[in-house]
């Protein structure tokens, strides 16, 4: 910008250029419950890019990715799997003005503790009783399972 005035019938020569840059702060981050971790097969993570510039279009990454189709303020794992799991940013442009990415929201992945049941919900297992079945599950799903005894 630049400006002049002019008084009765004199004007002045026109002042030093004035550059005004316009920017939109970086938004930050958060999640559903504030989860920094996951439960993979657990319930719905919903990620939520808040700009406090207002509102705009929306562009998230995943570990510096960017994520395709996800251009809105809410972004919801859609897989909760261990792919989901990294650091998670995002942007917003408001009219052609784009802000600075959002420091990294970082989600992990965790597997449920399972649970073990016996046949007929039998504690005791009497000397040439019947068969009893030990089974573990897992609400996250099926894996590869470790059975001890004692430890």
């Amino acid at each position: 910008y630049t400006c002049a005035v002019t008084i009765f019938t004199v004007t002045s020569s026109y002042s030093s250029p004035y550059t005004l840059t316009v920017s939109v702060a970086p938004p930050t981050v958060s999640a559903t419950h504030h989860a920094s971790s996951y439960e993979i097969g657990g319930t719905q993570v919903n990620l939520t890019c808040t700009s406090t510039s207002g509102s705009g279009t929306y562009e998230w990454k995943l570990n510096d990715d960017i994520i395709s189709g996800a251009t809105n303020s809410e972004y919801a794992l859609p897989n909760k799997n261990n792919t989901a799991a990294g650091n998670y940013t995002c942007t917003v442009t408001i009219s052609t003005v784009t802000s600075p990415y959002s420091s990294p929201y970082t989600l992990t992945a965790s597997v449920a503790t399972p649970t073990i049941s016996a046949t007929n919900n039998a504690t005791i297992y009497m000397i040439g009783g019947y068969l009893m079945i030990l089974t573990c599950t897992s609400t996250s799903g099926s894996g590869t399972y470790e059975w001890k005894l004692n430890g």
